[in-house]
């Protein structure tokens, strides 16, 4: 069922009802962007460091489809009740000002493919507002510039300056006189909006002014005229034309059925969620865990189900992406007997039309496949013949609702799965961070050592997988799950093998180990971060611009000896795209600018320059194996 701004009051009960007699609710959004431009996702991330670049992320981008379907046993059917919202906030229902909106234009490309409607997102989105925002009794931006806060903290110190050169171009437009001429502004962040906007807002500007977006990087602050201010000081804006008009009111639906919550690979719509509906997101990753643990205390991620439960993880190694588990839980439900029904008034996904990458299609399949799951484990012979021999202390349920509440489920709640990040899991629940088994820092490797060399001083920890800091630091990442402290210290009787005059000298002179590697030292994870010389920007080095200039130099000489490394072996040109070297996530360009990268630009002739002269030059060797992966698209891919 679709629903509309214009029916989501009258369905209301409808969606209650439907909620607090489901025995779970699955949810699925989409959004007009994922990770913020220069995140840099670390496989080292702590929880914090993580939740922070979701964080950033969260705050640069937007929930505008969101699905919820619940699911509702009676006798041997299972009832399904799918519902889709379009999410979107306008002044036409009684909002004091408007939200800015930022998108990829990779994730919009993408849900245009996919048949999202835009027309129909700004006309018929359902406004939201969260938890602060009602609290505060009309709706800000999370900013209060005049007093130097943004979203509870103190200003930095540029946007300090920011505001208060703000202030003075204002006052002096003001006096000029000359205010039918909008006041252009350069805003170079998200954050400089929302603290243009809410200077505008002040009391001393009487309601006069307000603020449209004109581009990416710049907005103009306008004067209204006395007949339109005295319209806008008659209205009240303070609040909508109708409280339950907020999309905020579902999430309190869930909430109060107190049911387990379903989501695929769901990390950022739950961030999204709280974000938008719930409350503003708090700057530490427990307060987060605890926020959440309060809104939905069972939250299940099947994704990472089916990557760690011992059942789930053999049925589904081939691949634990949206579609193909939905596929194969539908086979076999067909030959079990297994029915989902969906009654005729929430029908719109039985047929043969694609409604894939809509947000209430994704969430009924994601329903779909947890209930495939709970039966598989619950079915699965070889599973509780084991869990008799080791004793668990738990009887095989005879029913689906008793058995999701079983430890053999529920160990495996409120764990999210996370990309590029070891363990690939963020734990709601836990307290502490612990040892990050199989996560390794090498310190004082020699320069010129191939990483090849690392599988042949430490077998044990094949298959190993590099991130390298620098040309003498890096992070090993191995399948070892215990015991990584083992394995820890210097690696001196470990070189000796490779010395001259013993059997391996001829490997040890081909991968470049020498006596200088007796000075390595292995730290597991928690032992390197807390070490005397740990800085947090170790992980993160920012190359300076003769390090890339360096980098151009060497992609220019592999282009005149013809061993550039492209497709059908066409020459590679020199261009911005050497910043895929890894930029600390600080350095990164304000959102209201563009790299030359970004629009598919050539770099300048001054910077071809300087290559073409460092190209002289030898450059020095980049570290085999540097992770260059970039950041994840704006896409919302359900794998």
């Amino acid at each position: 069922m679709e629903v509309h701004k214009d029916q989501f009051v009258d369905r209301l009960p409808l969606i209650e009802a439907a909620i607090l007699e489901a025995d779970f609710v699955s949810i699925d959004a989409e959004f007009t962007g994922l990770t913020a431009d220069g995140t840099r996702l670390l496989a080292q991330d702590t929880p914090q460091e993580r939740y922070e670049k979701m964080r950033r992320s969260v705050d640069a981008f937007s929930i505008i489809q969101y699905g919820i379907c619940t699911f509702k046993r009676d006798g041997d059917t299972w009832t399904a009740k799918p519902f889709n919202f379009y999410i979107f906030d306008s002044e036409d229902v009684g909002f004091r000002n408007s939200r800015f909106i930022t998108a990829s234009t990779n994730s919009l490309n993408f849900l245009r493919k996919n048949g999202f409607d835009f027309n129909k997102w700004v006309d018929h989105g359902i406004p939201y507002r969260n938890q602060s925002e009602i609290e505060s009794g009309r709706l800000e931006n999370e900013a209060n510039a005049s007093n130097h806060k943004y979203n509870g903290k103190e200003l930095s110190s540029a946007d300090k300056r920011f505001a208060e050169r703000l202030r003075k171009n204002i006052s002096k437009w003001l006096q000029n006189g000359n205010t039918n001429t909008p006041l252009l502004v350069q805003t170079n962040s998200h954050r400089q909006r929302h603290l243009a906007n809410d200077e505008v807002k002040d009391k001393k500007y009487n309601n006069f002014l307000y603020v449209k977006l004109r581009d990416t990087s710049h907005i103009e602050i306008k004067k209204r005229s006395e007949e339109a201010r005295e319209a806008r000081a008659m209205y009240d804006y303070n609040r909508p034309k109708d409280p339950l008009l907020n999309f905020g009111k579902v999430i309190e639906y869930i909430k109060r059925s107190k049911c387990p919550v379903i989501m695929h690979n769901g990390i950022f719509d739950l961030c999204h969620t709280v974000s938008q509906f719930w409350s503003r997101l708090p700057g530490q990753w427990k307060d987060f865990q605890e926020m959440v643990t309060d809104m939905w205390p069972q939250v299940v991620d099947t994704k990472y189900l089916a990557a760690y439960h011992p059942v789930l993880k053999s049925c589904f190694a081939a691949s634990t992406a949206l579609p193909p588990m939905f596929e194969t839980v539908n086979k076999a439900f067909a030959v079990s007997g297994t029915r989902i029904v969906i009654p005729e008034a929430f029908n719109r996904y039985q047929g043969e039309d694609a409604f894939e990458h809509e947000a209430g299609y994704d969430a009924y399949q994601t329903g779909v496949i947890y209930l495939g799951f709970v039966h598989f484990v619950m079915e699965n012979e070889e599973y509780w013949e084991a869990a008799e021999k080791e004793q668990i202390k738990e009887n095989r349920p005879t029913q689906v609702e008793e058995f999701m509440q079983l430890d053999v489920l529920k160990n495996y709640y409120n764990k999210l799965f996370v990309m590029r990040k070891i363990p690939p899991y963020l734990d709601l629940c836990a307290q502490n961070e612990e040892e990050k088994e199989g996560v390794f820092y090498l310190d004082k490797i020699p320069e010129g050592m191939a990483q090849a060399a690392f599988e042949l001083l430490y077998p044990e920890l094949k298959p190993i997988k590099v991130r390298w800091v620098d040309a003498t630091h890096a992070w090993l990442f191995t399948d070892i799950n215990d015991g990584s402290a083992k394995f820890s210290g210097e690696c001196g009787q470990r070189v000796y093998p490779f010395l001259p005059g013993n059997p391996e000298e001829p490997v040890a002179v081909q991968l470049g180990i020498t006596e200088d590697a007796c000075n390595m030292k292995l730290y597991t994870y928690s032992q390197w971060r807390r070490h005397p010389d740990y800085k947090p920007q170790n992980d993160h080095p920012t190359p300076s611009t003769r390090a890339i200039e360096e980098l151009s130099a060497s992609l220019n000489q592999q282009e005149e000896s013809g061993h550039a490394d492209s497709p059908g072996g066409d020459n590679v040109r020199v261009t911005a795209r050497v910043s895929t070297v890894d930029y600390g996530a600080d350095e990164t360009i304000p959102n209201g600018g563009a790299s030359f990268n970004d629009v598919g630009m050539d770099v300048p002739v001054s910077f071809q320059k300087r290559t073409e002269q460092a190209s002289a030059s030898p450059s020095k060797r980049k570290p085999q194996g540097e992770d260059q992966d970039e950041s994840p698209s704006g896409k919302k891919h359900k794998h």
